[in-house]
């Protein structure tokens, strides 16, 4: 498995051989390795903060292979995840399967009372992968006199007051995962002291004894 930060895929020894047998253009072939790319991926969100990459990938692992996966970032805090990933999978039937599975069913990843939820992946959803390298877009600067710059501005303002009430929500919802991760660290340790002072006592074996118990199991 490759842990990916959207690296290119390795190339394929026969890549040329297909070219020539196909008779496909390198431009032809590089448009459908991105829409094979595509449809073997998926967008998983709803996650916890604090997921990691080999949490996702274990409870995704059986529906299928995973290939590689991106969490995604906060642009203003990279260290901070914001509970969404993109996961490449090793075949588009694997992708389709765990779309259809977590649209049906309550799915929940690392433990968390929060149910994860699965879109099949768009092009949009990969503007910085290298395979979309010649699919670019234009940006520039807006001044408010200019046509639609009153429209845009105002588009910018809902933005900004969004992504202040999201990062509101997110920070609480992060305290109360991370709440909930101790208590229950609390809780596995406090069963584990409560199983190592009863394995070996030796009055537990005379009670199996004497009411003929079967053993217990080590």
């Amino acid at each position: 498995m490759v842990w990916w930060s959207w690296t290119n895929p390795q190339p394929n020894p026969n890549e040329r051989d297909i070219v020539v047998m196909e008779g496909l253009t390198e431009e032809e072939m590089h448009d459908r390795e991105f829409a094979q790319l595509v449809q073997r991926c998926l967008m998983v969100d709803n996650l916890s903060f604090t997921i990691t990459d080999a949490i996702l990938c274990a409870a995704l692992e059986q529906f299928g292979t995973v290939q590689s996966i991106k969490l995604l970032r906060d642009p203003k805090n990279p260290g901070k995840c914001i509970g969404t990933a993109i996961v490449e999978m090793e075949t588009a039937q694997q992708a389709d399967i765990i779309v259809k599975q977590m649209q049906e069913f309550m799915f929940m990843v690392g433990g968390m009372p929060r149910p994860a939820r699965a879109y099949k992946a768009t092009e949009a959803m990969f503007i910085d992968h290298p395979l979309r390298r010649r699919k670019s877009l234009e940006l520039r600067f807006l001044t408010r006199g200019e046509p639609g710059a009153r429209e845009a501005f105002q588009k910018r303002e809902i933005a900004e007051r969004h992504a202040f009430e999201r990062n509101y929500i997110q920070q609480q919802q992060r305290i109360a995962e991370e709440e909930l991760a101790m208590k229950q660290s609390e809780n596995f340790q406090e069963l584990r002291k409560k199983y190592e002072s009863i394995k070996d006592n030796k009055e537990i074996d005379m009670l199996r004894q004497l009411y003929k118990l079967p053993d217990r199991v080590r």
